[in-house]
């Protein structure tokens, strides 16, 4: 992982989706990975594995439920054909560092969980230092390496959000970049605490964002492409944006049995 400047990460994210096509092809195939979590019909594989992650407040879960997953699962367009299962509200979150995963039970990985747990119980103290929290906002929606849908999470500017409650980002806002910097530190700052914590530290660099939903490995043809492309581009406008906090309280050690089945064990 190579360390970024605020501009580099900003760049980085944006090229994901603000320059290019949700799926810029004729006829797509999703990566055969997501294969080992989405069974052909759309149901969640048993894929087990801990993270570490923010939970989101309700309100927040309700909303982005409401106003960005489900429109991907309009019957009238038939794209749930090509999608997983809904994710449910309460399972949306941001994931801060991912640890250990398997599509199996495997009695290594589960070996490794509980090595993990007595590790980040003993170097709890280290979890002092992330900050309380930390001011986002909504970026763009994007496919992520051809596996799943999801929603980029971007620093927002200090001090002008309410904390836990989902607020439109005005549009006087959005080139404004008064806080973005600090408030980017630190969420890197948490991070690299995690990393260090964990003694996991990835070689790709973070990816901050929500997952919406999951493809399902199934070709598809223009018309679900143009359709998919359509509801990204609506999304990503301004009057969709919206601005929230990562609160260090529901900032948990998590395992998970599936991607629709997450449970907090303890808080860091």
């Amino acid at each position: 992982m190579t360390k970024e400047t605020y501009s580099e990460f900003k760049d980085r994210i944006e090229s994901f989706s603000r320059y290019h096509k949700f799926i810029e092809a004729e006829e797509y195939i999703p990566s055969k990975e997501v294969e080992r979590k989405v069974r052909e019909d759309g149901i969640f594989k048993p894929f087990m594995g801990d993270t570490i992650i923010y939970f989101l407040p309700r309100e927040v879960q309700n909303y982005i439920y409401e106003t960005f997953v489900m429109r991907f699962y309009d019957n009238s367009m038939g794209l749930s054909e090509y999608l997983s299962e809904p994710i449910k509200p309460q399972m949306l979150h941001v994931t801060l560092h991912d640890l250990n995963a398997s599509e199996c039970n495997d009695q290594e990985v589960s070996k490794m969980m509980v090595d993990m747990q007595f590790l980040l119980k003993r170097r709890k103290a280290m979890f002092d230092n992330i900050p309380n929290k930390i001011n986002v906002k909504s970026g763009y929606v994007f496919n992520m390496v051809g596996q799943s849908i999801v929603l980029s999470v971007m620093p927002g500017e200090s001090d002008i959000f309410l904390h836990n409650v989902v607020r439109p980002l005005d549009r006087y806002m959005t080139d404004m970049t008064r806080g973005e910097e600090e408030e980017y530190n630190k969420l890197m700052k948490a991070h690299t605490i995690t990393s260090y914590a964990s003694c996991i530290v990835h070689k790709y660099n973070y990816t901050p964002h929500i997952t919406l939903s999951y493809f399902r490995n199934r070709k598809m043809e223009k018309p679900v492409i143009e359709a998919l492309n359509g509801i990204a581009n609506n999304l990503n406008t301004y009057e969709n944006r919206f601005c929230f906090t990562l609160d260090k309280d529901l900032l948990y050690y998590s395992i998970f049995e599936d991607m629709n089945s997450f449970f907090p064990l303890f808080s860091l």
